[in-house]
């Protein structure tokens, strides 16, 4: 989805929560295959949130996340370390939640997709949910990958999707990861996109 679209959906239903108590309005993010995260996103990487800051801009507030690079699957941040703005967060007794942003957690580790690098979106991580994975450990001790709201992105491109769609229906379930799984199958799958991925 258009950058600007976002933002314009986003800033509504965040002012929408700032200036009242009663339910934001739902944010409309459109639906994108993992082909598409691998290709649009600027950034990808495993990491962990090791900070946060919150800053007021133009009567706005917007959340300063610290991540620390475990691995980077694509893109050049600045360094190991770098920060990411979110539009939203919580200030002496003020706070500004935009609807279905959810936040990275402090401490929190993960595989992210990034649009932009650069302050300027409601949201940096691609397709929103889409674009945030945590890693969560396990009572065996083994890691596993969970997508923030349970909903896995088509292994396919849409093209591939409605074709799918319109000879097999079941055909389009396959094409779709089935959570929680192996962080390095994930990992694995998306560093193949990339490689089939035109430069």
């Amino acid at each position: 989805m258009p950058s600007f679209l976002l933002l314009r959906a986003g800033v509504l239903a965040g002012l929408l929560a700032f200036v009242s108590a009663s339910p934001a309005q739902a944010t409309t993010v459109l639906p994108i295959s993992l082909p598409e995260l691998a290709r649009d996103a600027e950034l990808i990487f495993q990491g962990r949130v090791i900070a946060s800051r919150v800053e007021e801009v133009d009567g706005l507030l917007y959340t300063w996340l610290r991540f620390e690079a475990e691995e980077i699957l694509k893109g050049q941040p600045a360094g190991r370390e770098f920060e990411l703005r979110f539009l939203g967060g919580e200030s002496q007794g003020r706070y500004l939640r935009v609807a279905e942003l959810t936040l990275p957690l402090d401490g929190e580790r993960g595989i992210y997709f990034v649009e932009r690098l650069q302050p300027g979106l409601v949201n940096p991580l691609l397709g929103w949910w889409q674009g945030h994975y945590r890693l969560e450990q396990g009572a065996n001790g083994e890691e596993s990958l969970s997508n923030i709201r349970g909903e896995w992105p088509a292994l396919a491109d849409p093209a591939q999707r409605n074709q799918a769609q319109r000879s097999d229906r079941s055909a389009l379930q396959l094409q779709t990861f089935e959570g929680p799984i192996d962080p390095e199958d994930f990992k694995a799958t998306v560093q193949r996109l990339l490689e089939e991925t035109p430069r």
